[in-house]
């Protein structure tokens, strides 16, 4: 970048330590420099877009970043008002004997304080504006605070709500449960398998194929359905031989179901107008006691 600042100083023959009072207002130049500040919005956006961290940790990085450069922005406005007044009784900055005697770092660090003070609302007898420009810059500096104290607590807020929002969903479904298992004087045995069945569709509902997949166009989903089930499709019996074009239509209309472990599937003597294609996990059959009672009387026969 250009020397702004050495350029302009040489140009109204100062020096580059800005002894000459004249020379003061140049250090203002600085402030060009914030244009930069649009590569750490840049790298928040893409940090939200690729999802490398949570939500809430992402908010709670971004609001701490702003609140630090707000504080810093305005300490350095402090620090150049108390050395435009040359550190004196006239300033801020001369209500401390150490704001007066402190290196350059010393006096940024006070000044980082002071602005920290006002910023948080604690507020400090330490420090206090001592004339007009103080108090004229500290209340516009008091109105930026209550708005990015608002920013900072509805964002956190926001997060907070979403989070919240699917844990709220789910117990309204357990509610409307228990009122339609009271209700209807369901036996205590199978409410509890509904209720076992909510909890399993609650943490698999938000990775359902149905849920994910109907957003995008069907070439597309097609090949994810593919390359999720087409070699299974292949290794089952009824499909073996089959033509990927076919196995193509039937993986596009059949339906990912998911059982609790021990769950009643298909009951013997059900008229059954669906195929079950086991993806994962284990199937057991087993004849009921009624079934295996008949086959004996009609064995003693």
């Amino acid at each position: 970048t250009l020397p702004l600042e050495s350029i302009a100083v040489a140009g109204v023959g100062g020096n580059q330590g800005y002894n000459d009072r004249q020379c003061l207002f140049l250090g203002l130049i600085r402030w060009i420099n914030l244009v930069r500040l649009y590569r750490i919005f840049g790298a928040f956006e893409y940090l939200n877009r690729k999802m490398m961290i949570g939500q809430v940790a992402l908010t709670l990085l971004r609001t701490t970043t702003v609140l630090f450069y707000v504080a810093h922005w305005m300490a350095c406005i402090f620090y150049f008002i108390a050395r435009a007044e040359g550190f004196t009784s006239n300033s801020w900055a001369g209500s401390v004997e150490t704001m007066v005697d402190a290196e350059p770092w010393g006096r940024y660090f006070l000044s980082l304080y002071f602005s920290f003070v006002i910023l948080t609302g604690f507020g400090d007898n330490t420090f206090y504006d001592k004339n007009a420009v103080e108090s004229c810059f500290v209340i516009g500096y008091l109105l930026i605070s209550v708005l990015l104290n608002a920013f900072i607590l509805g964002s956190i807020t926001t997060v907070m709500v979403a989070d919240d929002e699917i844990s709220h969903i789910f117990r309204e479904r357990v509610e409307s449960l228990n009122a339609f298992s009271e209700q209807k004087e369901l036996p205590e045995s199978l409410s509890e398998l509904m209720r076992e069945y909510l909890e399993l569709l609650h943490h698999t509902e938000s990775t359902s194929d149905e849920l994910i997949l109907h957003r995008y166009p069907p070439t597309l989903r097609k090949k994810v359905l593919r390359h999720l089930y087409l070699d299974i499709f292949r290794k089952c019996p009824p499909f073996r031989g089959c033509k990927t074009r076919f196995l193509d239509e039937v993986i596009s209309m059949a339906r990912m179901e998911i059982f609790n472990p021990e769950m009643e599937v298909v009951n013997e003597g059900d008229v059954v107008q669906e195929l079950f294609v086991i993806v994962e996990g284990v199937v057991y059959g087993a004849r009921s006691a009624s079934s295996a009672s008949q086959e004996r009387k009609a064995a003693k026969l």
